[in-house]
Order: structure tokens, then C-alpha cells, then sequence
């Protein structure tokens, strides 16, 4: 059914349940994952605190990989991890290019709505199936 796999995370409480979920699918299918986590530089970054503000940025979204990844070890399931820069939606997006499946959560770090802009967006426009998780 599937054979390729894109997690997306943010390293927030729902998006660590979508990896959850992910590994539930993977046990079920051999197949590869990617696990994706993209770093939104805000305007701030333009400022004289951007490197700084990057820096924290990158290490905190890196921190994000890092605690999904450990899922999928946990479950000794093979995966590579990415860390993009841009907007969200528009790299997960992009991302799924090549992907059966994309697994995020409903919403992440920007927002406490049950549907987060992100989650949305990807459904609307990815090129493969989305899956949700609450």
C-alpha cells in the first residue's frame, strides 16, 4: 500500500503522536520514512539578533528530529532524518513529492486550534495521501 513515508514534526505533544501512529503504519508495511522538520525563520531574523535567533532556531527544530527519531529507534525502524529551512506547509509540501503518505499532526507549536494552517494547507496540496493525527 505504502512505500515511502514523510513524518513531519515540530517536536510538539501531537506531532510526536502522528510519529507514534507512523510507526504503527510502518510495523504494518515495509516501508521508508523520512522524518522532516522545517525551521521558520520569522521576520525577527532580519534583525541584529538573527544569528543568535537562528541559531536557537535551527537547534531547537533539530532537538524536534532528534525526539521523533527516537520513536522510530525505539521501534528499530530504520530512518533518515531532513531539516529544511522555509515556510512549513509549502517544504512538507514540497517534501511529499515523492512520498505514498504524509503523516503530520493537527496542529503544532503556532497553534492551540484543532486544525492548525499547516495541517490544512498540506491536505489541501500534497500530491499523496495526508494523514492527521489529533
Amino acid at each position: 500500500m505504502y512505500s515511502k513515508i514523510l513524518v513531519a514534526t515540530d517536536g510538539s505533544d501531537v506531532a510526536l503522536r502522528a510519529a507514534r501512529q507512523a510507526v504503527d503504519i510502518v510495523k504494518a508495511h515495509q516501508v521508508t520514512v523520512t522524518i522532516l522538520s522545517v525551521v521558520h525563520l520569522p521576520p525577527l531574523y532580519n534583525t541584529d539578533l538573527g544569528d543568535d535567533l537562528k541559531r536557537a532556531l535551527v537547534d531547537d527544530y533539530q532537538k524536534a528530529l532528534n525526539w521523533t527519531k527516537t520513536i522510530f529507534d525505539e521501534a528499530q525502524i530504520p530512518c533518515r532524518t531532513k531539516l529544511v529551512e522555509g515556510y512549513p506547509s509549502e517544504m512538507i509540501v514540497t517534501e511529499a513529492g515523492d512520498h505514498d503518505l504524509v503523516v503530520l499532526g493537527s496542529y503544532g507549536r503556532g497553534s492551540a486550534a484543532p486544525f492548525g494552517s499547516v495541517s490544512r494547507q498540506v491536505a489541501a496540496q500534497a500530491p499523496c495521501s495526508v494523514l492527521i493525527v489529533k
